[in-house]
């Protein structure tokens, strides 16, 4: 993430078009066009892959893995409030 600290924050200071295309060379020349949206899905994908990798070991284990998903994560820390429905009258 560091080494691509500074195309992200170039990224993301523009206007977050999905269908607008960036050119991406890496260091040793590999060229890559894809669109935000593209890139945003990736990001978002790369990172839950990961976690599924991190449970998976934690299972192997015989660890039960914590809740992960963004929901939880949400309602720990207060981004998220869920509020039960209430029921209707009979």
């Amino acid at each position: 993430m560091q080494a691509d600290e500074r195309t992200w924050i170039e990224l993301l200071v523009k206007d977050l078009d999905p269908d607008a295309v960036v050119k991406d060379v890496d260091e040793e020349g590999y060229e890559r066009d894809a669109t935000i949206g593209i890139r945003l899905a990736q990001a978002i994908h790369h990172g839950t892959d990961h976690r599924s990798q991190i449970c998976t070991a934690f299972t192997s284990l015989g660890v039960e893995p914590p809740l992960i998903d963004v929901w939880a994560f949400g309602l720990q820390t207060g981004r998220v409030v869920e509020v039960p429905a209430t029921p209707s009258p009979r």
